[in-house]
């Protein structure tokens, strides 16, 4: 149980701010809309100087989110030689929905 409560602690203190939850937002559209993103020839991923630019950050404040919603559980990160590629975590999207779900009475 205490587990679960921390996992579910994370992922909302991530998403409590606007920045990141923009950014999971667009990245879900993006997965929902079937659009396909290319970083190094990867799918459904994208770099993170991509998110920068679209959101008008500085790069290393982008990298500060992005990290915090992978510490969620709600991204993944691999590297590519120099470059971070980061996609949805499918399974921390489900938990997140299932724990909504358990929500309705």
């Amino acid at each position: 149980m205490t587990e679960s409560v921390e996992r579910y602690l994370r992922m909302f203190k991530a998403l409590s701010n606007p920045h990141r939850l923009r950014i999971l937002l667009k990245a879900v559209e993006n997965v929902r809309e079937e659009k396909t993103f290319h970083c190094e020839g990867k799918q459904e991923t994208t770099c993170q100087r991509d998110h920068a630019e679209v959101y008008a950050i500085a790069p290393s404040t982008m990298s500060h989110h992005m990290k915090e919603l992978v510490y969620a559980g709600l991204l993944t990160m691999e590297r590519d030689g120099q470059r971070t590629v980061w996609g949805l975590n499918r399974e921390g999207i489900h938990a997140l929905h299932v724990f909504i779900e358990e929500l309705d009475p």
